[in-house]
């Protein structure tokens, strides 16, 4: 198995859930949350490592079979450990177990969540939340 071309999808997986987080803020901003500075960090974070990631894994290779299985495998692990950052670095969910298992839940489109107080969370992360359900959605119709 070539693991540079799955680091390097890793990478680019890892860059857009980054990219993608900039979408709650203006959300945020608009009702005045106290989570834009999680979002914004997380997003660089994650916009960072995919970024760094990309570096290091500029050899090309072809993509087969074993290769694919390893990214939607890892890809769906390492989205949701980064989607999970905005949670956990806000403090609205503050157990990595809790945030990792809703945003795994977002991004398999499960629907299973931990949450008593939905309608509670600040608008931000409830954008984000309902963005891994999205953004699960077409991840499930591509694949």
């Amino acid at each position: 198995m070539h693991v540079i071309i799955v680091l390097r999808i890793l990478s680019i997986l890892t860059a857009f859930v980054g990219a993608t987080m900039l979408l709650p803020i203006p959300f945020s901003l608009y009702y005045e949350s106290s989570d834009t500075e999680a979002l914004l960090l997380s997003s660089a974070l994650a916009i960072g490592i995919g970024l760094l990631g990309l570096a290091f894994t500029r050899k090309k290779q072809e993509l087969r079979p074993k290769e694919g299985f390893a990214v939607v495998t890892f890809g769906w692990i390492i989205m949701s450990a980064a989607g999970c950052l905005p949670f956990l670095i806000s403090g609205e969910i503050p157990s990595f177990t809790d945030a990792f298992f809703e945003t795994i839940s977002g991004f398999t489109t499960t629907g299973a969540t931990i949450l008593v107080d939905i309608e509670g969370m600040s608008h931000g992360l409830m954008f984000w939340r309902c963005l891994t359900h999205w953004l699960g959605g077409m991840g499930i119709i591509v694949l």
